[in-house]
């Protein structure tokens, strides 16, 4: 199993705050498995109030919808009980599993899930798969294949935690079929033959 995970945050800091969750299982093949959210999390969650927040992250959020979603009284969730629930679905389906976790600068979302999120956190292995550094290997060592690679034009970006993480599952299944399907035939040590 991978775990996905996708955040949207209210900036790029230590003290910023969580505002959305989501985490996917796929299995090795990258073919969806299961899910757990997305989550808005209620507002007296966060650290600072949305008048402190920078404002492109307050143009961001208001153009895709989240300040909206924040602002209802329906569907959010507190920090807490989306640690506990989370936490008790990984356990109640995955327990025993190394499970590394997966995403696009999947550091940045590992941090604030180690310090708002850390019974959820301590699930994963502490191997992680990062697409963005796949992203840069490539644009170094392929620069073809790097070209070609799916895009989504940044007025098209939505940055919300769902549609970001498929987005990274999608490039993750561009990379694996350009970059990692190879032909052992062709560069197998044991084939004198090949040069």
């Amino acid at each position: 199993m991978i775990a996905w995970v996708d955040t949207e945050t209210t900036g790029l800091g230590p003290s910023d705050s969580l505002l959305e969750f989501v985490c996917i299982m796929t299995d090795d093949h990258l073919r969806i498995v299961d899910s757990f959210g997305p989550c808005v999390i209620q507002q007296d969650a966060l650290d600072k109030p949305m008048s402190e927040w920078p404002e492109i992250v307050q143009e961001m959020h208001a153009k895709n919808g989240l300040i909206r979603d924040l602002q209802s009284a329906e569907n959010l969730i507190t920090l807490v009980e989306l640690d506990e629930n989370c936490a008790d679905w990984l356990e109640i389906n995955y327990k025993g599993e190394v499970i590394p976790l997966a995403g696009s600068t999947i550091g940045f979302d590992r941090a604030f899930m180690k310090r708002l999120l850390p019974k959820t956190e301590r699930f994963f292995h502490y191997r992680s798969i990062d697409i963005s550094s796949v992203k840069e290997l490539c644009k170094r060592w392929n620069k073809l294949v790097y070209d070609l690679r799916p895009t989504v034009p940044d007025e098209d970006k939505v940055h919300r935690a769902l549609p970001d993480l498929h987005a990274s599952i999608q490039e993750a299944e561009y990379y694996r079929d350009k970059l990692f399907q190879v032909n052992l035939h062709q560069v197998s040590p044991f084939n004198p033959e090949v040069k």
